[in-house]
C-alpha cells in the first residue's frame, strides 16, 4: 500500500512539473504578445501627449486595446502575473514583442525615406523648370543666340525696319 500512495505521488509529481499547458483564464503565448505589442504602441502614443491629454485618453485607448483582442484588464493582469512567474516564457514573449517593434518601426522609416524622396524630387523638377524659364527670359533679355552662342542686338532689326518706312 505505501508503495503504490508513494508512486502515486511520485507520478503525480512529475506529471505536475512537466505540464505546459496555460490554466484557465490566462492568454496564450501568441495571443499575450499581440496584445503586448499593441499596449505598447499605445503606451508609446500616450508618452507624446501631455500628462492631462494622456490620463484622458488613456482609459478609452486601452480599452479598445483590449477589446481588439477580444479580452479585458484582468485577463491581461492575471496572464500577465503567470507569464511574470516562468521568466524564460515572459523573455521568448518580450523578444517577439521587441522584434516586432523594430520591424514595424524600421516599415515606417522606409516610408517616410520613401515620402521624403518623392517630395525632393517634386522639388528638383519644379526648380528646373523655374530655372529654364529664368535662363529663357534672360536669354530673350540680353538677345543670345542659343543656336550660333552668338549675342545679336536685339533692337538693330526694328530699328532696321523703321528707317525703311
Amino acid at each position: 500500500m505505501r508503495r503504490l500512495i508513494v508512486l502515486f505521488l511520485l507520478v503525480n509529481f512529475i506529471i505536475s512539473c512537466s505540464s505546459d499547458r496555460t490554466p484557465g483564464g490566462i492568454m496564450k503565448q501568441k495571443q499575450m504578445t499581440d496584445l503586448l505589442v499593441d499596449i505598447h504602441l499605445a503606451d508609446g502614443y500616450l508618452m507624446q501627449l501631455n500628462t492631462d491629454s494622456a490620463n484622458k485618453v488613456a482609459p478609452s485607448l486601452y480599452g479598445t486595446v483590449f477589446k481588439k483582442h477580444g479580452t479585458d484588464s484582468l485577463r491581461f493582469v492575471n496572464s500577465l502575473k503567470y507569464y511574470s512567474e516562468k521568466p524564460d516564457i515572459l523573455d521568448t514573449i518580450y523578444k517577439q514583442v521587441s522584434s516586432r517593434i523594430d520591424k514595424m518601426q524600421s516599415e515606417e522609416q522606409k516610408r517616410e525615406e520613401e515620402k521624403r524622396r518623392k517630395e525632393a524630387a517634386i522639388i528638383a523638377r519644379k526648380d528646373s523648370i523655374e530655372r529654364v524659364r529664368k535662363a529663357d527670359s534672360l536669354k530673350k533679355a540680353i538677345g543670345i543666340d542659343t543656336a550660333g552662342r552668338t549675342r545679336r542686338p536685339l533692337l538693330r532689326p526694328f530699328i532696321r525696319d523703321m528707317r525703311l518706312k
